[in-house]
C-alpha cells in the first residue's frame, strides 16, 4: 500500500508543478528513482520525500526555461491537488531530520519514541539488536 501511495503522490506532484509537459523526464527524475529505492529499501516515506524534492528541482529548472503562462482554471486544479497533498498531513512516525522535525512539532506533530513504532512493525526487533549485540562482542 505505500507504494501505492508513494505513486499517487509523485503523480499529484507531477500535477502540480506542471510537469506533464516534460514528463520523460518528470518519469526519469522522479518516478524511477522512488520506484527503484521502494524495491531496495523499506522506507517508503523518505523516497517520497526524494521524489518530492526532485519534482521541485526539475519544476524550477523547467520554470526558468519556459515563458508560458497558464490559465485560471489550471492554476485553480494544481492549487487544489496542493491542497490534497497538504492535506495529507506529516508522517506520524518520526521526522527525518531535526531541522523538518522543528516544523512538524509547530503544526503539532507528537513525537513518539522510535522503540513505541519500532514495536508496531516488528514486535520482535529487541531480540535481533540482543542477538546482533552478542554476537559481535570480542570474547
Amino acid at each position: 500500500m505505500m507504494v501505492v501511495m508513494s505513486l499517487l503522490v509523485m503523480v499529484m506532484n507531477i500535477g502540480v508543478l506542471s510537469l506533464e509537459k516534460r514528463l520523460a523526464w518528470a518519469v526519469v527524475a522522479v518516478l524511477v528513482p522512488v520506484m527503484f529505492m521502494n524495491v531496495v529499501a523499506n522506507d517508503a516515506g523518505r523516497w517520497v520525500k526524494f521524489g518530492c524534492a526532485n519534482a521541485w528541482i526539475l519544476s524550477i529548472h523547467s520554470q526558468i526555461r519556459s515563458d508560458v503562462v497558464e490559465s485560471s482554471k489550471r492554476f485553480a486544479a494544481r492549487a487544489l491537488i496542493l491542497f490534497a497533498l497538504a492535506s495529507m498531513g506529516v508522517s506520524k512516525d518520526a521526522a527525518v531530520n531535526p531541522e523538518s522535525g522543528h516544523i512538524y512539532w509547530r503544526f503539532g506533530y507528537v513525537w513518539e519514541a522510535p522503540a513505541e513504532w519500532m514495536t508496531r512493525c516488528d514486535p520482535q526487533w529487541r531480540d535481533v539488536v540482543r542477538r546482533s549485540a552478542t554476537s559481535t562482542r570480542p570474547s
